[in-house]
């Protein structure tokens, strides 16, 4: 009880030896209350990374609980999800795409498949490009479940430098350890293709024939080919070069609606969109001298702030 003694300041923070009759004086000083002012940070500080923590497990249980829901969702209910939301609103970027869908199992598939994991699509060339005019078959295969980039085929024999002599396409966004994530849509793929048309990938070539035409001469003998495939897949002939080349019998995606008129009846009476003008500041902006339909629908109005079309995503 001496008053010469030393004793710890029993502030929150401060473990300084003082003299008993300096403590209150010490207790008033600069040391203390910065020494008191720092712990009641750290505790602060502590309250709200618990909070981060909590609210981060939290959220990481809800992701992980899409991702199994996701998982677990067959390719059949996500191709029938995808052509209702075709049949109910088409993207503008893509009116003039279409899409068909399996009528049956063929022999080249087992019996424990379901009858929708494929796709039938038309790739129309993007306006203003050597590729304008065309309709060209892409069959879309969902052969590892929808977590997987799905396989994208052209008709074999399309001269395109990412387009593999089978027909196989090479984008990014098909690459499973490259540009590729479960949440990619089909609506966002296709766009893709679209691009990748007008737009080929000169750093990752798959076609040498193709490559090479297309640096020889400024790419004189490659834009040539391109237009003979433009005339050769025409839209009336669409069908047909699908059956020949896909072997596979599919039906257009008529819905009756409401009042009882098909698909079909709505499509022809359906504004055509009017296409935007070029804007070259937004993802397209790698072409600042491009004006494709693409570069025109890729410009950065078309964009949200979590770099999603809004047309795709409803913004």
């Amino acid at each position: 009880e001496c008053h010469l003694s030393k004793i710890t300041c029993d502030k929150p923070g401060c473990t300084a030896q003082v003299i008993r009759c300096e403590m209150e004086e010490h207790q008033k000083s600069g040391p203390c209350l910065t020494a008191v002012l720092q712990h009641s940070v750290k505790e602060a500080v502590a309250a709200v990374e618990i909070r981060f923590e909590e609210k981060f497990k939290k959220q990481a249980k809800q992701h992980e609980k899409e991702m199994e829901k996701l998982k677990n969702e067959s390719v059949y209910e996500y191709v029938s999800s995808f052509c209702r939301r075709w049949m109910q609103r088409k993207p503008d970027p893509l009116f003039d795409f279409v899409v068909y869908r399996d009528s049956h199992l063929d022999d080249t598939r087992e019996e424990n498949q379901h009858i929708m994991q494929r796709l039938l699509v038309g790739i129309p060339g993007p306006k203003r490009t050597v590729w304008e005019g065309g309709l060209y078959p892409v069959m879309m295969i969902w052969e590892n479940g929808i977590r997987r980039p799905p396989k994208c085929k052209f008709v074999p024999g399309l001269c395109h430098i990412n387009v593999h002599y089978s027909g196989t396409v090479y984008a990014s966004t098909l690459q499973n350890e490259i540009g590729w994530h479960p949440e990619i849509i089909i609506e966002e793929i296709l766009f893709d293709i679209q691009q990748l048309l007008a737009h080929p990938n000169l750093s990752s070539p798959k076609n040498a024939a193709a490559h090479y035409r297309y640096t020889e001469n400024r790419g004189a003998k490659y834009d040539r080919l391109a237009k003979i495939c433009a005339c050769k897949y025409q839209p009336t002939d669409f069908q047909k070069l699908a059956k020949q080349n896909f072997k596979s019998d599919c039906l257009p995606n008529v819905l009756v609606d409401s009042d009882s008129l098909p698909r079909s009846h709505h499509q022809q009476v359906t504004r055509r969109p009017v296409e935007p003008v070029v804007e070259n500041e937004g993802p397209c902006s790698y072409f600042p001298d491009c004006r494709c339909s693409c570069c025109a629908w890729g410009s950065s109005s078309h964009w949200n702030n979590r770099r999603e079309m809004r047309f795709f995503f409803g913004c």
